[in-house]
């Protein structure tokens, strides 16, 4: 009983003590955040609770620990003290010699000692459950993607890939993709648009087997992707991903990450085709700078121009490109765009992005709506069709060359006043 509700408390604690380490992380990763809305004090505060409740628990978890040990020592002790009254009282009528009830209390002692300690092991083996069951939760949950016994080596692959009626969910009661077909030809670049929420970054996840597809399936050569060991279809797609995670250590092993036999020269060549070396030599540390957390250090242009560093040193023969450039400035746009022209050369790739800049050169263009295909073809072809792919090109295109208009004339008026 005693054991139960020890259990139980210590699970609270431990629930109480991942919300308060939550609290405290997001505080630390999110502090310019913070800071830029001004919510120190409320987030103190937020601590501040999460530390207190916590604190609360644990003592009285600790309080019933404790309680429980203090309550077996005074039963020993009280039963120690009527063995040796019953002995003494034994003693004093001849019944028993003083030397037996001596050797009585030692053998009594030895064996009290291990059932005290199985009152200890209790209480610790009541905390140990309720911390090893949340990290067993963790280690028993099964991965989406499992590797078939009879699965084979990918080796380096021409780059055809299809897509052949592909449906998927995160959520059975709301599909990402349904009944998607798409062929993508080596050499050839299959540039992918999509409002939020459309399907584009499901793809990604789905080509290098992050989740299995729920029907139809994904070929890269003929050679389904379920076929073949997890090791090497990854090995054989690169992807250039929206959130660039970069690790703390400098900038080459970041760059190599993935290829660890690379040698300098191999990474400064990978460096020069993200458009990077430049940025990387005018650092005091070069190639060894250190780079921070999470990659802080650098702009959110050069982490993406590191990420792509990467994938050019691993060299595959598929490259996806994730939202590479929805977030930069134009300047470096143009330097992640050259950069993406350098690297998509004798590869397969999918551009997945929302500027119209990136994709409009694409050999192939695909639309999605709502998980599903509802355009593809060429820049030319889509622009003439009038749907969806010429309404983003309205809204996003036709007022750029308006406002490049209006500034042409302005200067030309500027000049003539002058």
């Amino acid at each position: 009983m005693v054991m139960g509700r020890l259990r139980t408390m210590w699970s609270q604690v431990q629930i109480t003590m991942g919300e308060t380490v939550t609290v405290l992380q997001e505080n630390l990763v999110g502090m310019h955040v913070v800071k830029a809305f001004a919510s120190e004090e409320y987030e103190k505060r937020k601590y501040d609770r999460k530390a207190r409740q916590l604190r609360y628990e644990y003592f009285l978890s600790e309080r019933t620990q404790g309680t429980n040990s203090a309550w077996m020592s005074f039963y020993f002790t009280v039963a120690l003290g009527l063995i040796l009254w019953y002995g003494g009282w034994e003693v004093l009528r001849g019944d028993l010699s003083p030397g037996q009830l001596g050797m009585f209390m030692l053998f009594l002692n030895q064996l009290t000692f291990p059932v005290r300690m199985a009152g200890f092991i209790i209480n610790s083996f009541s905390r140990a459950i309720s911390s090893g069951r949340r990290l067993f939760d963790v280690l028993d949950s099964s991965s989406p993607v499992s590797e078939r016994e009879n699965a084979i080596e990918l080796e380096r692959a021409q780059g055809t890939v299809r897509f052949e009626n592909v449906s998927f969910s995160y959520d059975p009661s709301v599909p990402a993709l349904r009944n998607v077909d798409i062929e993508a030809k080596r050499n050839r670049v299959v540039a992918i648009l999509g409002a939020p929420g459309s399907g584009k970054s499901t793809i990604v996840n789905l080509l290098p087997r992050f989740y299995e597809v729920d029907d139809g399936r994904i070929t890269i050569d003929g050679t389904d992707i379920r076929d073949v060991t997890l090791e090497s279809l990854r090995q054989n797609v690169g992807i250039v991903q929206q959130d660039v995670f970069l690790f703390s250590a400098t900038i080459r092993e970041n760059i190599a990450y993935g290829a660890t036999d690379a040698t300098l020269e191999d990474v400064i060549m990978a460096a020069k085709v993200a458009q990077l070396h430049d940025h990387i030599i005018s650092l005091p540390g070069g190639y060894d700078t250190w780079v921070g957390e999470r990659g802080t250090t650098l702009s959110g242009g050069q982490r993406q121009r590191l990420s792509i560093a990467r994938s050019v040193l691993i060299d595959p023969p598929i490259l996806i490109l994730d939202d590479s450039t929805s977030s930069v400035d134009v300047e470096t746009e143009r330097l992640i765009h050259a950069a993406m022209v350098a690297v998509m050369k004798g590869r397969t790739t999918f551009v997945i992005a929302h500027r119209l800049s990136t994709v409009r050169d694409a050999d192939h263009i695909i639309v999605l709506d709502r998980g599903r295909i509802v355009e593809q073809g060429s820049h030319e072809q889509l622009d003439a069709v009038g749907g969806i792919y010429h309404e983003i090109l309205e809204l996003q295109l036709r007022p750029q060359e308006e406002m490049m208009l209006d500034v042409a004339l302005t200067s030309e008026t500027t000049v003539g006043r002058a």
